[in-house]
């Protein structure tokens, strides 16, 4: 029986021979192949132009490329035999599952990187320990972080737009307005971009998520503001009511509006009825595609001046919506800044802030501070004691 086997063994051993090429048969036909193109080459140096190079360059080329082609040959062979002892031999490894990690282990990871950042602040060092302040963890502190991500950290402007037609005089039939003209259209996309109420997680002012009062509106924010613009035309018209008391609830309640106006006559700053209103921006088209602008506002307010467009400036398209955002914003800031009861968003935020500190603000020794965050078990019950 072990003559069997061995008999069986060289039979494979012969087996895999044949199906694979010994490095003496690579080197072989690696050879005839190389003289093969060294002769092609050879006749093409003879039909080319003797002046381009002299035959003692052609034959002194020769043995380099012989020379440099046996060796990329020996370290081809050799890469091959490497390869099937690897494979004929079996010494391929085994491939490791990834498990995803234990979700103590996962946490453990970001205790250590807020250590980390810790440590690059110098809020570690002993000589900033006054300026770190550690807090209680509990679901007190975690209901005032909630209040304090619901405080925006940008002014939050509305923004009433107004669609006057050739010959409306009347707030009824201003608010009955839908669509507008393709001008009017276009000056509406320059103010900033639509946002779907239904999906938008920005400032709303007032406009129902549940589309009750329009599905887009024109927003606009950028690092220090957010302006939502408060349409009648793009909102739906309600057929039982005569005044559209849905759209003028919005529009009659912003400090700034802004009126597209295509009738012959001056827009009149009273012709809505409201005791907000403080501003209106005015702009009207003209014959030579540029367009007028006028600023009005309540004399019984003395409103601080606001810019950049004043009373009675002509501009182009192309500046029209950017300038009105603008002006619209300042003259709602000077509005703004005219009540005593309004409070800018960074200072108010600041104020939580400290309030939050002082209340749920922990007083642990700076040796038991470092002993907590760098113990061996970051949740263990003396870490969460000091805060850490």
């Amino acid at each position: 029986e072990k003559e069997k086997e061995k008999e069986k063994e060289k039979e494979k051993e012969e087996q895999a021979a044949t199906q694979r090429p010994s490095r003496a048969i690579i080197k072989e036909e690696f050879e005839d192949r190389l003289a093969l193109g060294l002769k092609r080459q050879a006749e093409e140096d003879e039909k080319c132009n003797p002046s381009d190079f002299t035959a003692a360059s052609r034959t002194a080329r020769v043995p380099t490329l012989r020379h440099d082609a046996l060796q990329r040959h020996e370290r081809t062979a050799e890469a091959v035999e490497n390869a099937e002892s690897i494979i004929f031999n079996r010494e391929i490894k085994p491939v490791v599952p990834v498990h995803p990690p234990h979700e103590e282990k996962l946490l453990g990871h970001w205790v250590n990187r807020a250590r980390t950042i810790l440590h690059h602040l110098g809020l570690l060092s002993i000589h900033n320990f006054s300026r770190f302040l550690p807090l209680e963890p509990g679901v007190k502190l975690d209901r005032n972080l909630k209040n304090l991500d619901k405080t925006t950290e940008r002014e939050c402007h509305k923004i009433g737009v107004i669609y006057v037609r050739a010959g409306q005089r009347d707030q009824r039939d201003i608010f009955k307005n839908e669509g507008g003209s393709e001008d009017y259209q276009s000056f509406l996309a320059s103010l900033g971009w639509l946002v779907d109420l239904s999906e938008h997680r920005g400032f709303l002012g007032g406009l129902d998520p549940k589309l009750t009062t329009g599905r887009f509106a024109p927003y606009f924010a950028d690092h220090s503001v957010e302006v939502i613009f408060h349409v009648p035309t793009m909102m739906p018209n309600n057929p039982n009511d005569e005044q559209q008391i849905h759209k003028k609830r919005h529009v009659g309640n912003d400090h700034v509006t802004v009126v597209w106006s295509e009738d012959d006559y001056a827009y009149r700053p009273n012709t809505i009825t409201s005791q907000f209103n403080h501003v209106h921006i005015v702009i009207t088209p003209l014959k030579n595609g540029l367009y007028q602008v006028a600023v009005h506002t309540k004399k019984s307010l003395s409103i601080p001046f606001f810019g950049p467009l004043i009373d009675g400036m002509v501009v182009s398209k192309k500046v029209l919506g950017p300038l009105v955002r603008l002006t619209a914003v300042n003259a709602n800031k000077s509005v703004r800044y005219m009540e005593e009861a309004y409070k800018k968003p960074l200072p108010t935020r600041k104020a939580i802030i400290e309030d939050i500190s002082s209340r749920h603000r922990l007083e642990p020794k700076y040796a038991n501070l470092l002993s907590s965050m760098f113990s061996t078990d970051p949740y263990s019950e003396g870490s969460r004691d000091s805060g850490a």
